[in-house]
């Protein structure tokens, strides 16, 4: 890495990283935003230095196992807004060091998650936007996000959620997108009933409307 430049934006894709590269990492003081996937580095630990990156305010780590030690440490990183954890490997445990952060945006799109996850998930009160497509929540775990006061989009792709669980959203003031892809226990009529009950709300269930549905950074 180059001493001297300032570097806002840095993706590591499928290679080996050594400590050595660790450490010149945790000294790009401008580093905001860090974009991990398919890394072999030579001592898992060496991630937690990644800590000392106090300005990054988005990281995005996909495909690999998160530990615990690694989310109690980033989880006190002062500007830290968005986490996207998609396609990995997160106990509830690592979830529970994230209670006291800023993050406003979580993802962890086919990451496989239980009620306990879901537990640590409704902790996290300044959520506006969450993203939990095909993790295997539950229709009773997509209830539990009537919890989080200012959600403002939310995805659960793939979740069994029911029509009764679908209006229960009604309760979330400040929703106003919905991705339910997938989401086979849902009716026609139910979603349509939804929609009539939450005009400000869009509920998009064709992937060709992705593009149109409005999601907050």
């Amino acid at each position: 890495m180059t001493s001297g430049k300032r570097i806002e934006h840095l993706e590591l894709y499928g290679m080996t990283v050594t400590d050595k590269g660790i450490k010149a990492l945790s000294r790009l003081d401008s580093l905001l935003e860090l974009h991990i996937c398919d890394l072999t580095v030579d001592n898992e630990s060496s991630w937690l230095i990644i800590g000392d990156c106090v300005n990054l305010t988005q990281i995005r780590f996909t495909d690999g196992e998160v530990t615990d030690a690694f989310l109690r440490r980033i989880g006190g990183l002062r500007y830290l807004s968005r986490l996207e954890l998609d396609a990995c490997s997160v106990s509830a445990k690592g979830l529970s060091y994230l209670v006291n952060s800023k993050i406003t945006y979580l993802s962890l799109k086919v990451t496989p998650l239980t009620a306990k996850h879901v537990d640590e998930i409704v902790k996290l009160k300044r959520l506006l936007c969450l993203f939990l497509g095909d993790t295997g929540i539950t229709d009773s775990d997509v209830m539990r996000f009537t919890e989080l006061p200012y959600l403002v989009t939310l995805g659960i792709n793939g979740a069994p959620v029911t029509d009764s669980t679908l209006l229960s959203l009604h309760k979330l003031a400040y929703l106003r997108v919905v991705y339910g892809f997938r989401c086979e226990n849902l009716t026609p009529a139910g979603i349509e009933r939804f929609k009539n009950q939450n005009r400000k709300v869009q509920f998009v269930n064709d992937e060709n409307d992705v593009s149109r549905a409005f999601v907050p950074h």
